[in-house]
């Protein structure tokens, strides 16, 4: 009669021993490793979930927030599937294209929902995040404080009704027109009225509001 030798344990089954999981091992570290990875991951989808989230409730598709925020829709996309390490910066744009008024609030949300996970985030990216939302709000791409909005679009108007009241008076015999010098007086009021609306000179970036005359 032949006797069979013990069967082992299939390796995949085997419980590893006290000392593989001693710190400093290279098993600890795998676990470890593997364990960290499993935290970023779900950090990330946190995230993705809260851009998502904070994007619907103010009523934003993906091109629209990525247009706000001055960034590629596919860096939303991938940002609210939990593909994208970003960085802080990239956050930043994302709170203010969602609400300026409310930014610092939701930068801090979206801060505490990455955690760890977060690009490092260099001088250079800065001021390239920087000039591009410069460049955006002064193209009106990128939304500006309701209270800044309000002042630049009554700046524009004084700009506006100034502008029509000196066509109107550099016409031939308009200084002996009454119509045209009624006309004219009515659009210096309307300026003025947006001028002591607007406040003083505003400078998003490089531009500057209510220096015009």
């Amino acid at each position: 009669m032949t006797t069979q030798p013990p069967s082992r344990p299939d390796k995949k089954s085997r419980e590893p021993d006290a000392a593989a999981l001693q710190p400093g091992s290279s098993r600890a570290r795998t676990v470890r490793s593997r364990d960290s990875f499993d935290r970023s991951q779900d950090d990330l989808a946190r995230l993705g979930a809260l851009v998502r989230a904070l994007r619907l409730e103010h009523g934003l598709g993906t091109r629209a927030l990525a247009r706000r925020a001055t960034a590629c829709r596919s860096t939303i996309q991938r940002l609210e599937r939990g593909q994208l390490r970003p960085r802080p910066s990239l956050l930043q744009a994302i709170a203010w294209g969602l609400d300026p008024d409310r930014a610092p609030k939701l930068r801090r949300q979206l801060l505490d929902a990455a955690g760890e996970n977060l690009a490092p985030d260099t001088q250079g990216w800065r001021r390239y995040r920087w000039r591009r939302q410069e460049l955006g709000m002064a193209t009106g791409a990128v939304p500006l404080p309701r209270e800044i909005a309000r002042r630049v679009e009554a700046h524009r108007r004084e700009a506006e009704a100034r502008r029509e009241a000196d066509a109107l008076l550099d016409g031939l015999g308009a200084l002996d027109d009454a119509e045209i010098l009624a006309r004219a007086h009515e659009l210096m009021t309307v300026a003025c009225r947006a001028a002591a609306e607007a406040g003083g000179v505003i400078q998003i970036g490089r531009v500057m509001y209510g220096l015009s005359w």
